[in-house]
């Protein structure tokens, strides 16, 4: 019963971690979109301010 609480247990934390990173990585991936969208808009800006 022991060693099947064990098993119960250690798949719990794998999906907790997965569900964790997953989480995290999500979090990352809109923060890079974020500062690419920025970048984006700011170069556009340059450009417009040195041609108007």
């Amino acid at each position: 019963e022991f060693h099947v609480d064990v098993e119960k247990l250690s798949i719990r934390a794998a999906f907790a971690i997965a569900y964790m990173a997953a989480k995290a990585n999500e979090h990352l991936t809109r923060m890079i979109r974020r500062d690419r969208a920025e970048s984006l808009v700011t170069q556009s800006d340059r450009l417009l301010s040195t041609y108007f």
